[in-house]
């Protein structure tokens, strides 16, 4: 699913303008561009550190752990790698509709102005006629390509967007995500089961903040507190509170 919530949103804002069913397709096609083109990497986390599903689901039916990090440290963890494409962003999921209309709404602003201005339509662009004289060609090619590249220049900056949108049936997750762009040449792989995955590393160096402050045991985990602690110190993570989680699986 990820990425087609922002082709729904947009799918909602066209059916409620007023811009014309040629011009609509066009930045459908736009949508269906950056949705195929680019692809990302997520580290997924959660706000809540002992429910229930999330242990069924990500923590070897709650044989692992959940392991708390802090959000200041992965803010500041951001920062210290740069703005660039092998870094990361920390994002936090939006469930509900209206919340995925106001992350949308700038760019679909800018896109409707150009909408407005005509510059999306098709014959203006030179799409439906063929021109009599090469040079005309030329000249028609060249404007077609600008307004092609500040349209699809606009659609993709819900890049980033479409890894924060989730339908509301997941809110008791409560999730926030590491998201970071995939690029060819950019990415490690791994053997998972009967695929292969491609992902990044990114060390968690010492900072100003703590990194780690809080482990909880699974509900089928048997390892006793104090191996954890011990093997926490050993590590490099003092000072962090373990504890055994409340879930009782039956």
């Amino acid at each position: 699913m990820e990425g087609r919530l922002v082709k729904h949103t947009f799918e909602k804002f066209l059916s409620r303008s007023d811009i014309n069913a040629s011009q609509k397709e066009v930045i459908k096609e736009a949508i269906r561009f950056v949705e195929e083109t680019f692809d990302g990497l997520g580290f997924c986390l959660s706000e809540k550190s002992d429910l229930l599903s999330q242990w069924r689901g990500y923590a070897d039916n709650g044989q692992g752990f959940s392991i708390g990090f802090t959000k200041e440290y992965f803010e500041k963890l951001a920062k210290s790698i740069g703005n660039n494409v092998t870094g990361f962003v920390l994002e936090k999921v939006l469930y509900e509709q209206g919340e995925h209309e106001a992350a949308l709404m700038p760019t679909y602003d800018v896109i409707k102005k150009l909408s407005d201005s005509g510059k999306l339509n098709r014959k203006q662009l030179g799409l439906m006629k063929v021109s009599e004289y090469e040079d005309d060609k030329t000249r028609e090619d060249e404007y077609s390509q600008t307004i092609d590249a500040a349209l699809y220049r606009n659609i993709v900056m819900t890049y980033k967007q479409r890894y924060k949108l989730k339908s509301k049936a997941f809110s008791e997750e409560a999730e926030w995500r590491l998201v970071s762009q995939l690029l060819n040449g950019s990415a490690l792989f791994r053997a998972s089961g009967n695929r292969l995955i491609p992902y990044r590393e990114f060390s968690l160096k010492p900072l100003d903040v703590k990194s780690i402050v809080e482990v909880y045991i699974g509900p089928k985990n048997i390892s006793p507190k104090s191996v954890i602690k011990k093997f926490l110190f050993q590590n490099g993570f003092p000072d962090v509170s373990v504890n055994y989680s409340a879930a009782s699986y039956r």
